[in-house]
């Protein structure tokens, strides 16, 4: 049984035109119930964000700079359906992860200069206590064999990434954008990558807008991915190996039938080739 409650509050003051300041905070009660053993959990937890945002009108431009800081109760699948937790033993989970606490600064620029645009952004973040999730073969006991499942314990980590991009307006009609993002994660208890971590990949956009009808073309240029941690992830997916890099095209277009009513058509992978997504489900 789970229950939680949560309060949120936000404030922001202008100094001037340019310069602006929000904050924010919030506050959650969780209570779980193990139905099972009787027993319970509570938990509360704090979070906030304080976040600078700047207008740069000689440029026409803005930037951001914030820090936030979140804390996030294990859910139910990391509670109930691991094997075993910190200290080992079988099913233990309940209360023996802690919550994940995350410090984690932001920051970003937008530009638009006639039909030329560009973004980018950038962010890195302390994460004690990170949920790691292990898959591996438990034993069933009383000689029935064993099954491949996951055993979850908290570890520090530290993660940071970037993601930028520039857009033309070529003609009304036309309009173009690439873009490019990255992302890194480090176990710092031991300095194993973070798992389950995506690559580096890089995006071009191509599209034609009428009133009626619009026609859209998608290429991505997917780099490999060898920094793993094998059979470690979370409770969705784990690395099982390094990804080759990849390329993909896809095409879209779209068409008004009436007033509310658009049919939408796409093909991807139209070049029908043989790819791998480094980020998976079980």
């Amino acid at each position: 049984d789970f229950e939680s409650y949560g309060a949120f509050g936000e404030l922001s003051y202008a100094f001037n035109d340019q310069h602006k300041l929000v904050t924010g905070a919030r506050v959650d009660q969780a209570k779980i119930d193990n139905l099972a053993t009787n027993t319970e959990r509570k938990e509360t937890l704090p979070s906030g964000f304080i976040r600078m945002e700047n207008q740069h009108p000689e440029h026409n431009a803005k930037s951001y700079i914030g820090l936030g800081y979140v804390e996030r109760v294990p859910d139910y699948w990391e509670l109930f359906s691991t094997a075993h937790g910190n200290t080992g033993m079988s099913k233990p989970t309940f209360n023996d992860l802690d919550t994940e606490k995350t410090l984690q600064l932001d920051m970003g620029y937008q530009q638009e200069h006639g039909a030329f645009s560009l973004w980018t952004s950038a962010y890195t973040g302390l994460i004690n206590d990170f949920i790691l999730l292990s898959y591996h073969n438990h034993s069933t006991g009383h000689g029935h064999g064993s099954s491949f499942s996951a055993g979850a314990k908290n570890v520090d980590a530290i993660i940071a990434g970037a993601e930028a991009g520039m857009g033309y307006q070529f003609t009304d009609a036309i309009q173009a954008d690439i873009s490019t993002m990255y992302a890194w994660g480090e176990i710092t208890d031991n300095n194993d990558p973070l798992p389950q971590i995506a690559p580096l990949e890089g995006r071009f956009n191509l599209r034609y807008v009428q009133d009626k009808y619009s026609l859209g073309l998608l290429w991505r240029a997917v780099a490999k991915q060898d920094r793993i941690n094998l059979n470690k992830g979370n409770i969705v997916g784990y690395d099982i190996g390094e990804s080759k890099g990849f390329s993909t095209l896809a095409l879209n277009a779209t068409y008004k039938v009436m007033k509310d009513v658009d049919l939408a058509v796409g093909v991807d992978n139209v070049l029908n080739k043989n790819y791998t997504e480094h980020l998976n489900k079980l």
